[in-house]
């Protein structure tokens, strides 16, 4: 499991500058969905996280301690935001390098002060605001959100949001898996471009979200979409043999290792796999 560091392997117009003193962002069941909108069509990872539901749920304080220690602390963003003021997150990985997505509570005029005292310099880039610093991520602010990344792929970013450019949501495999995957609190999909190793034959992307199901417990759903009913069909077999525990080994036994109630069922081209976990027992606090 990765989510970013451990769990698997998860907007159409991102449009101007926001010169508003506040920002805001929805999240909900369109989060992976617009997650994935605002991101290029190379991306082979993406990771949404409803920060603000982590943060105002005490049942979930470790997975909020997670993902402030490991996924907000990753690109040490001190650029006048706090961590209570992130409301949701978006950690992808494209071809062009790291992508951030940040959306918050947060002043940007405050921010625009905080990366001028850090020796940022103000640019452009097709009309949205860039900030650049010589050996740091540069900064946009894009639809009032924090874009965070290398230059290269921060304006790949503006030009999906311009239309100039396919989304990765625009790839029929990855909407197709995001489409299959319940709200979450964390939502994740990745894509395998051709030749490269894959857990199972045939794979062609593949989904995860972790939801809450009771005050102790967590739900998982895990998609994964594969070239043709024979590749679902073969892997479904072994992917079913594995969560049973009759093979103890196999990326399946290891993914749903200490969950509950494992389902596995196949319709068409899709295998997916249902469960549940204690909050306690996640498998990155280990």
């Amino acid at each position: 499991m990765r989510i970013k560091k451990a769990c698997v392997g998860a907007a159409v117009s991102l449009l101007a500058v926001l010169l508003v003193a506040s920002v805001s962002c929805g999240g909900g069941e369109a989060g992976g969905i617009n997650a994935a909108k605002m991101l290029p069509l190379d991306t082979y990872y993406v990771l949404y996280a409803d920060v603000q539901k982590l943060r105002n749920d005490s049942d979930l304080n470790k997975l909020y301690d997670y993902w402030r220690d490991y996924q907000y602390g990753d690109v040490e963003f001190e650029k006048g935001v706090t961590p209570s003021e992130v409301t949701h997150w978006v950690d992808a990985d494209t071809w062009a390098g790291p992508v951030h997505i940040c959306a918050g509570t947060f002043d940007l005029e405050e921010i625009r002060d905080e990366l001028a005292d850090k020796g940022y310099d103000r640019d452009e880039y097709r009309g949205v605001e860039v900030w650049e610093h010589y050996y740091n991520y540069s900064v946009a602010f894009i639809d009032g959100r924090l874009v965070l990344a290398d230059r290269d792929a921060l304006e790949d970013c503006v030009s999906v949001s311009q239309g100039n450019q396919s989304s990765f949501y625009g790839d029929s495999d990855v909407s197709q898996v995001i489409n299959r995957l319940p709200s979450g609190l964390f939502v994740d999909v990745g894509k395998w471009a051709d030749g490269y190793w894959v857990p199972y034959d045939g794979l062609a992307a593949m989904g995860n979200s972790v939801g809450k199901e009771s005050e102790s417990t967590l739900k998982i759903h895990i998609v994964m979409l594969f070239e043709d009913e024979d590749y679902a069909e073969d892997a479904f077999a072994e992917i079913e043999a594995q969560t049973k525990g009759e093979v103890e080994e196999g990326h399946a036994y290891y993914w749903t290792l200490g969950w509950r109630d494992v389902g596995v069922s196949r319709t068409g081209s899709f295998v997916e796999i249902r469960g549940s976990m204690d909050i306690e027992d996640f498998p990155f606090y280990d």
